[in-house]
C-alpha cells in the first residue's frame, strides 16, 4: 500500500473534492488521534459515512480517546525508544493488513452498525466511447509491458493489427459457473461474443470447453485457472485462447471480491499462461488483456483492487519464473474512474516507465471523457 496524508495532498482545484474522494477510495483509512486534531475527527467521520469498514485508529500510549469513539478498536503506540517504535510499527501494520482483508460485507463503522442497509451510491463513471490503448515498458523485464485498453472489449484490434491480443482473461466465480451471456458483466460480454449464431440458437463453445475442464459446481481455489477455446473471438479478433480465473466467491446474495483475491487471480492467470507457453508448441500467448478482478459485480472498488493487480503483473514479469513469451499485458479500463485508478497505481512502481508526458496524456483522456456529450 502507498500512504497519502490528507493535509499534504497537492491537487489543482478544490482540495476538499480530491481529499473527500481519496477518503472514500483509499483501501484503508488510518486516523492518528493523538493530538485531538479536529480535522482528523472530521475526516474519520467522513470515512464512517462513506465506507462500512477498513479503517484503523491509532494514538500515543496514555492519550485518551474522546467519548464518541472510545468504544472503537484503537492501536496504542510508543515511540520513546527504537525498540518501542519498531514494535508499534509492527502492531499497526498487522491492524492495517487485517483491515485490508476484511470482507466487503463486514460493518465496523458505527454509522453502518446503526444503519446496516445504508448505501452510498456514486454517480456512474462514464464509459469510453471508442477503443484506445497504451503500453509502458517494465524495466528489467526483457521488453515486457503493462498498459491499458479503453472502451468495449469487443472492439479490440483484429489479428491484422500489430497490437491484437492472443488471449483474453475472464473473471469467473469460484464455482466456475459462467454468467448468462445477456448479463452486463465483462465476462458475459466475452462469453457472448465468442458464441456462434446458428439461426435462432447460440452455440457457446467457450462455456462447453470450460465445463469439460473445470466440471460443474466444483469449489475452486482463488487463482485457479483454465484455458479454453476462444470460439468466435478467433475468427473475429484473432484471439487464440480465453483464460478463466476464479476471482470472486459465489454466494446466495451475489458475488464478493477482495484485493487479495484480485492479486491471486492475476497471479493465477499469468502462471497459467506461462505454463501454456512452456508446454504447448502453439499457439504461443504473447499478449493478454485482463479484467479488473473483483470490481464490478465482485463488489470491490477499482481503487481497492487496481494496485494489487498492477503489483502482481510487475512481480511476475520481473520474476525468475516468467517464461518470457508473454510480453504484453493490458488492463481493461472500461470507464474514466478505472483509468484514474490505473494512473494512480502505476505511479507507485518505479520500474514502470510511466513518464510525465504519459501522465499528462492519461489525464487528458480522463478529462475529455468526463466532458458532457453534445
Amino acid at each position: 500500500c502507498e500512504a497519502s496524508i490528507a493535509n499534504r495532498l497537492i491537487f489543482s482545484g478544490s482540495i476538499h473534492d480530491k481529499m473527500i474522494s481519496q477518503i472514500e477510495a483509499c483501501e484503508v483509512f488510518l486516523a492518528d488521534i493523538t493530538i485531538h486534531n479536529a480535522n482528523v475527527f472530521w475526516e474519520l467521520g467522513l470515512r464512517h459515512v462513506l465506507k462500512p469498514n477498513r479503517y484503523v485508529i491509532v494514538g500515543a500510549q496514555g492519550q485518551d480517546s474522546p467519548f464518541n469513539i472510545g468504544n472503537l478498536n484503537r492501536v496504542d503506540y510508543d515511540y520513546a525508544t527504537p525498540e518501542e517504535r519498531a514494535a508499534s510499527a509492527e502492531k499497526i501494520q498487522k491492524f492495517i493488513e487485517d483491515a485490508v482483508n476484511e470482507p466487503n460485507s463486514t460493518k465496523t463503522s458505527p454509522v453502518y452498525v446503526a444503519f446496516p442497509d445504508l448505501k452510498v451510491v456514486r454517480a456512474p463513471a462514464k464509459p469510453f466511447p471508442t477503443y484506445k490503448a497504451a503500453q509502458f515498458d517494465i524495466a528489467g523485464a526483457d521488453g515486457s509491458q503493462i498498459g491499458y485498453s479503453l472502451g468495449d472489449i469487443t472492439n479490440i484490434p483484429d489479428a491484422a493489427h500489430p497490437e491484437h491480443f492472443d488471449a483474453i482473461v475472464v473473471s469467473e466465480n469460484n464455482l466456475m459457473k459462467p454468467p448468462v451471456i445477456y448479463e452486463r458483466s465483462l465476462a458475459a460480454r466475452v462469453h457472448g461474443f465468442g458464441a456462434k449464431r446458428k439461426g435462432n440458437r447460440m452455440i457457446e463453445e467457450i462455456r462447453k470447453d470450460l465445463k469439460r475442464q473445470a466440471g460443474e459446481g466444483g469449489d475452486h481455489q482463488y487463482g485457479d485457472a483454465f484455458i479454453t477455446t476462444s470460439g468466435e473471438w478467433r475468427r473475429l479478433r484473432g484471439v487464440q485462447k480465453v483464460v478463466h480465473v476464479a476471482a470472486v466467491s459465489a454466494r446466495p446474495d451475489g458475488f464478493e471480491g477482495t484485493p487479495e483475491r484480485s492479486k491471486r487471480a492475476t497471479r493465477g492467470a499469468l502462471n497459467k499462461i506461462d505454463m501454456h507457453n512452456k508446454t504447448k508448441r502453439s499457439p504461443k500467448l504473447r499478449s493478454a488483456i485482463f479484467p479488473i478482478f473483483g470490481a464490478g459485480q465482485g463488489g470491490a472498488t477499482v481503487e481497492q483492487v487496481m494496485p494489487h493487480i498492477v503489483e502482481a503483473v510487475v512481480e511476475h514479469m520481473t520474476g525468475p519464473r516468467h517464461s518470457q513469451d508473454l510480453k504484453r499485458v493490458s488492463l481493461m479500463c472500461f470507464d474514466d474512474r478505472t483509468l484514474e485508478a490505473f494512473d494512480l497505481a502505476v505511479r507507485r512502481f518505479e520500474v514502470i516507465e510511466y513518464s510525465d508526458s504519459d501522465i499528462a496524456n492519461t489525464a487528458n483522456l480522463i478529462e475529455e471523457n468526463k466532458k458532457p456529450s453534445d
